[in-house]
């Protein structure tokens, strides 16, 4: 029986912005702009992935890079990467995806290290919580130039998996919005909703806690939904009990997560996650998470030693 998360309280949180020397520009170099929102592409990419202790040259690859303000000092930035080794008779497609927060006025990690020693502009160092990996920020006169990832991850499919311990430097072409000021804000919290659901046939139980913001940049008005589950006895790996959506002026939000990804533990996941955020005819905010997780154990050889499906449906009623 599907379970659906209705949070009561207004969706419709009225925010007052004074529009007095508001503006959108698109010039990375001014110290006195904040970020809103924007996105980054890649326009050039030097690559080597290695499997099997051989060295792979011809990888082509996908990138973006999303910045979306989520509170008063901080951009939530999520970056997509798809490579894929295509070269001697072998086509092996990976995935990454970072997620991080950076200030208002940089995409640079917050609590990354910065190396002084790198010559002109600035050049940062981040280590992605989850899987380890090396991300270096290299930004200049204030704009992201490029960032080098470093780390290794898993290729083909149950049976026949390969770690593979990748090298890409990517540069990036921005496409940035942003305002010389945002005067007041104002914020909505609603905590402690009961959370139902089923997890592999067995029911259990928790709370979930809501943020919302509105942030009206004309002509844009962009919700900003954060929600943290805070569930007993779960098995589903933490990372995903956390999720933000923007959903603009939609009156529903609907998204996936899919990409699997080597945890720093050795622990391999493999999501199939569906997101669903609306608001009901009551004007309460509706919030549905379901689908599977397969969790893989790996040797050093990367034979799979345990395999475990964890299949869930969630939601909460206020």
């Amino acid at each position: 029986m599907k379970k659906k998360l209705v949070i009561l309280g207004a969706i419709a949180v009225l925010f007052v912005l004074s529009l007095s020397g508001l503006y959108a520009i698109h010039d990375n170099s001014r110290s006195d702009v904040e970020i809103i929102y924007g996105s980054a592409y890649d326009a050039d990419c030097k690559s080597s992935v290695r499997i099997d202790d051989r060295n792979y040259q011809n990888i082509t690859v996908d990138s973006d890079l999303s910045a979306h303000r989520s509170s008063d000092d901080e951009v939530t930035c999520d970056i997509y990467i798809r490579a894929t080794v295509n070269e001697d008779y072998k086509y092996l497609p990976f995935d990454l995806h970072y997620s991080y927060k950076s200030s208002i006025h940089s995409l640079i990690p917050l609590d990354s290290g910065r190396d002084t020693d790198n010559g002109p502009g600035i050049s940062c160092l981040y280590k992605d919580p989850v899987s380890g990996d090396s991300l270096q920020f290299y930004e200049s006169d204030r704009a992201l130039q490029s960032i080098k990832f470093t780390g290794t991850t898993v290729v083909g499919t149950e049976g026949d998996f390969q770690f593979a311990q990748f090298d890409l430097i990517i540069s990036y072409k921005m496409d940035m919005t942003y305002v010389n000021s945002i005067e007041t804000q104002k914020k909505d919290e609603l905590n402690g909703c009961n959370l139902t659901g089923e997890e592999n046939g067995a029911e259990k139980s928790g709370t979930v806690n809501a943020y919302l913001e509105l942030n009206m940049i004309v002509p844009y008005e962009r919700k900003n939904i954060r929600t943290e589950i805070l569930l007993e006895g779960t098995e589903i790996p933490a990372e995903f009990l956390t999720y933000e959506a923007y959903v603009g002026s939609e009156t529903t939000y609907q998204s996936d997560n899919l990409t699997p990804y080597l945890r720093n533990d050795g622990i391999y996941i493999v999501p199939q996650i569906h997101y669903s955020i609306s608001v009901n005819d009551t004007g309460s905010l509706v919030l549905e998470m379901s689908g599977t997780v397969t969790i893989y154990g790996l040797d050093d050889s990367c034979n799979i030693t345990s395999k475990q499906i964890i299949e869930f449906e969630y939601g909460a009623m206020g």
